[in-house]
């Protein structure tokens, strides 16, 4: 593969949200693309001068933010739109796609739908203009109080499967089924700490923010020590990192 480096601008900006997350998980995060990028066009290909205009950021909460909203992509993908930076050529995010261009279905810096052959739920997709997106400034993000958060959580109900609780803009899964499987592994691994409040499919109780937290860290530092995590990065139903190893140790359970 003939050199390449990445845009000064996306080094700011990784380097931005590195700060301003710390501990953040990245085993989705990306830069240059693979075989299948390379058969076609994209901003993960570098250009004629070798530079490559797009990165991959995960999805995920940090190890210190134990609430399902406070998602790094989540707020990055906000963030970036409001900000309307010239360098920002287009951002793509669970399904949802905007650019610094007006196009025939969506205006500027409006969210419109994505759907290309990757919906990027277990990550956020940013490319920047050729040219202006090389240039080494700062971009100025800070971590927004709240998390701004445009999907609402979707409670677990009657008739909620993965499939349409994202269709409906579910930011994780089913909570009735998190908040089980963290009650069967407290027990099994002796964790009061993985304790979530009454099993009621409302996310209203501290305690199920509390023991989610608990168990992120757990992973995180599972990820940190071995290099690799077991599970599948992502939950092919509902494109998230937590879910995904929830439903792994789940499956190792001596039931």
């Amino acid at each position: 593969m003939a050199a390449w480096r990445l845009a000064r601008g996306l080094i700011r900006l990784r380097s931005e949200v590195n700060t301003e997350y710390p501990g953040r998980a990245k085993v989705s995060d990306g830069s240059i693309g693979d075989a299948s990028h390379s058969s076609r066009t994209s901003d993960h290909n570098p250009d004629p001068q070798g530079v490559v205009y797009a990165i991959d950021v995960t999805q995920d909460d940090p190890f210190d933010t134990p609430t399902p909203n406070d998602d790094v992509a989540e707020a990055l993908a906000e963030w970036l739109r409001k900000s309307k930076d010239k360098r920002i050529k287009y951002v793509i995010w669970r399904g949802r796609m905007f650019s610094s261009y007006s196009t025939r279905t969506r205006k500027a810096w409006e969210w419109g739908d994505y759907n290309g052959p990757n919906g990027h739920f277990h990550h956020v997709h940013i490319s920047l203009v050729a040219g202006s997106g090389d240039e080494d400034r700062g971009w100025g993000f800070k971590r927004p109080v709240g998390a701004p958060v445009t999907r609402k959580w979707i409670p677990f109900g009657k008739n909620h499967t993965d499939a349409s609780l994202r269709a409906k803009g579910g930011e994780l899964v089913e909570v009735t089924e998190v908040e089980m499987i963290l009650t069967a592994l407290a027990d099994d691994w002796d964790a009061p700490d993985l304790l979530p409040g009454k099993i009621d499919g409302a996310w209203i109780d501290e305690k199920d923010f509390k023991a989610l937290g608990n168990f992120k860290r757990r992973m995180i530092e599972l990820q940190k020590f071995t290099g690799q995590m077991p599970w599948p990065n992502t939950d092919a139903g509902v494109g998230t990192n937590t879910i995904a190893a929830l439903r792994f140790w789940n499956s190792q359970r001596k039931k």
